[in-house]
C-alpha cells in the first residue's frame, strides 16, 4: 500500500481465525499467543518454538499478524466476541502491525473494528486488470512452457469477455483465481 514501509526484519504471523475457533473449542482459554504457538510447533514443524519467541516478536514490534476469515468464524455474536479479542491483542502489542480480512457481508455495525485500524475494501477488478492477472497466471503456473502459458490464457481471456454474466464474476479477483 502506498505509503507503508516494512522494516527490514518483520516476522509474519498468520491466523486462520475459522481454525481458531475450532481449536478454542477443543481447548477452552486458547489464546491468539498460545494458536501461534502450537502452529509453529505442528505445521510450521518447529518443535522447539517457544510462545515467548512470538511474544518478544510482537512486543517489539517486529511482527505483522494477519487474522484471517473474520466472517468464517461463524453467527454474529461468535464474530463480535473475536472482534473484541483482535482489539485486546492490538491494545496488548500496540507496535505490531495487524491486519483483518473479512467479506463485507461478515463485517457488520457490531464486529466493526475501530477508528484505529484502517479499512480497506477490494473493488472490481477492470478488464486491463483482468487481463494482466490472467497473463500473470500462466506465466507463472506454466512457466517451463512459454507457448502453453499464453494459450492459456488467451482462452481464459476469451472466455471472460465473450459473455457479461462471466466478465462480471472474474471482476471478483477470488473468483478469478478459481476460473484460471
Amino acid at each position: 500500500l502506498e505509503g507503508v514501509i516494512s522494516p527490514p526484519r518483520l516476522l509474519p504471523l498468520h491466523i486462520s481465525l475459522r481454525d481458531f475457533i475450532r481449536r478454542q473449542k477443543q481447548r477452552p482459554g486458547l489464546s491468539f499467543l498460545d494458536y501461534l504457538q502450537t502452529e509453529g510447533v505442528g505445521r510450521l514443524d518447529a518443535p522447539s518454538v517457544h510462545s515467548a519467541f512470538f511474544e518478544a516478536a510482537l512486543r517489539m514490534g517486529e511482527a505483522v499478524v494477519l487474522f484471517d476469515g473474520l466472517d468464517e468464524v461463524g453467527n454474529e455474536s461468535a464474530r463480535h466476541a473475536v472482534a473484541t479479542s483482535i482489539r485486546a491483542f492490538q491494545e496488548d502489542y500496540p507496535d505490531c502491525r495487524i491486519w483483518v480480512t473479512s467479506r463485507i457481508h461478515g463485517y457488520t455495525e457490531n464486529v466493526r473494528l475501530p477508528g484505529s485500524f484502517a479499512h480497506y475494501r477490494i473493488e472490481p477488478l477492470d478488464d486491463a486488470q483482468i487481463d494482466d492477472f490472467v497473463g500473470r497466471w500462466y506465466a507463472h503456473q506454466i512457466a517451463a512452457s512459454p507457448q502453453e502459458a499464453r494459450e492459456q490464457s488467451d482462452s481464459l481471456r476469451a472466455a471472460v469477455h465473450r459473455t457479461p454474466s462471466v466478465r462480471r464474476l472474474a471482476g471478483n479477483p477470488l473468483l478469478l483465481t478459481l476460473m484460471a
